[in-house]
């Protein structure tokens, strides 16, 4: 998915250097990021499960998963927005 690499990116650039993320979120398989966010957003509200449900992909941490399941649920909450916006 598209997303998953361009969230990376803004956090590579705000945060800590991570040198393999982008290279562990671009290998991963299409159709299990799919399932995966897609059992996160069904275990909402409970962001606890959601976030467990999205830390099993290689490269998302607890932060990540938090920031793409609070987000669409509260937008201006993403810790990481303009970064991913921008360009």
């Amino acid at each position: 998915m598209s997303s998953g690499p361009t969230r990376s990116k803004g956090k590579l650039t705000g945060g800590k250097w991570r040198p393999r993320l982008l290279d562990f979120v671009s290998a991963l398989d299409e159709s299990v990021v799919k399932s995966a966010f897609e059992k996160a957003f069904q275990s909402l509200p409970d962001i606890s499960k959601a976030v467990s449900d999205l830390t099993v992909l290689e490269g998302m941490g607890q932060a990540t998963a938090s920031d793409n399941t609070t987000t669409p649920l509260l937008p201006e909450s993403s810790h990481v927005g303009s970064e991913t916006t921008a360009g």
